[in-house]
C-alpha cells in the first residue's frame, strides 16, 4: 500500500464590481513521461459563490443553467485579464515538474483566445498550441 500525497484543488475568489469570480486549478491528468500532473484551469464569473460552486460541480439546476454558456457577466473582459493574473500567482503553489493547462472553451473562443494570447507577450515561458487553443506552462524542476 502506497501512501502518496493527493494533490488537492486550488481556488481563488476576487470581486469585480458587483460579480464575483473564481479561479480553480484542479490536478486533472498524471502524466508518465515527465513524472508530473497536469492542472486544468476553471473561470467562472456570477452573482454569488453559490452559483460559480453549482456551475463548476454540473449541478444541473437553474443556477447552472444561467452561467453555462456565459463567458464575463456584465463586467467585459477585465475578468479574463484579472482571472489570468490569479493563475499566474497561483502557479507558483503547484509542485515542481507539474503542468498547468488553459483551454479557450467559452461561448466566443476567438476572443477568449485573443484576450489570452494578449498576455503571452509579457509572459513567454507559456507554451502555445494553436489548432486546439490551449496554453501550456511547466513549473521547472
Amino acid at each position: 500500500m502506497t501512501y502518496r500525497a493527493r494533490r488537492r484543488t486550488l481556488t481563488s475568489t476576487f470581486k469585480l464590481e458587483k460579480h464575483v469570480c473564481k479561479v480553480f486549478l484542479e490536478p486533472w491528468d498524471e502524466e508518465e513521461e515527465i513524472n508530473g500532473v497536469l492542472w486544468n484551469v476553471g473561470f467562472a464569473v456570477g452573482r454569488s459563490r453559490r452559483q460559480i460552486n453549482d456551475w463548476y460541480y454540473q449541478r444541473r439546476n437553474r443556477r447552472y443553467r444561467s452561467l453555462h454558456k456565459h463567458m464575463t457577466g456584465t463586467v467585459g473582459f477585465k475578468t479574463i485579464s484579472q482571472g489570468f493574473e490569479e493563475v499566474l500567482r497561483l502557479r507558483w503553489l503547484i509542485p515542481k515538474g507539474d503542468t498547468i493547462l488553459i483551454k479557450c472553451t467559452s461561448i466566443d473562443t476567438e476572443k477568449q483566445w485573443k484576450t489570452f494570447s494578449r498576455w503571452r507577450r509579457w509572459h513567454p515561458d507559456w507554451f502555445v498550441n494553436e489548432s486546439t487553443k490551449e496554453f501550456y506552462w511547466t513549473k521547472p524542476k
